[in-house]
């Protein structure tokens, strides 16, 4: 109950019904879109995940950078946090002794006589908005 002074300087009593409802149907939605968002970076995760894969054997913009199938197969994506991940290789060492995440570092921003062939970043600007759409998606289905 709330007491409000009136305007003739008289106190006036009213109930507001339902606002406990109100707060956990609240508190419920906030949870949904944190899960959603979740759930929504994991599966934008992988998609992207699959998409930096396609660059690297070359099935999108970029030349083809397949030997053995070692960096394409150590490309993964992990959650890191709430809402957020990070897709990039295994450090897995090469018979030569290099290792895939230096060879990702050298094919993204090339090295000296290698010119860059950017995976990460053109998989990145091509998706952005599907990116953003995925998430979108899955915290409306959470919250409707």
């Amino acid at each position: 109950m709330a007491k409000v002074i009136g305007t003739h300087g008289k106190i006036v009593d009213f109930q507001v019904f339902g606002v406990a409802t109100v707060m956990a149907r609240i508190k419920k939605t906030g949870m949904d879109i944190k899960d959603g968002a979740d759930l929504g970076v994991v599966q934008a995760g992988a998609f992207i995940e699959d998409e930096v894969k396609e660059s690297i054997a070359g099935r999108r913009a970029e030349a083809r950078n397949v030997d053995t199938g070692q960096l394409i197969n150590s490309i993964e994506f992990n959650k890191t946090g709430d809402a957020q991940g990070i897709i990039k290789p295994r450090s897995e060492s090469y018979p030569g002794g290099a290792n895939t995440q230096e060879v990702a570092t050298i094919l993204e921003y090339g090295s000296q006589g290698r010119q860059s062939q950017p995976h990460f970043r053109n998989t990145e600007k091509r998706n952005k908005d599907k990116v953003k759409e995925k998430i979108e998606e899955v915290i409306k289905r959470r919250i409707l």
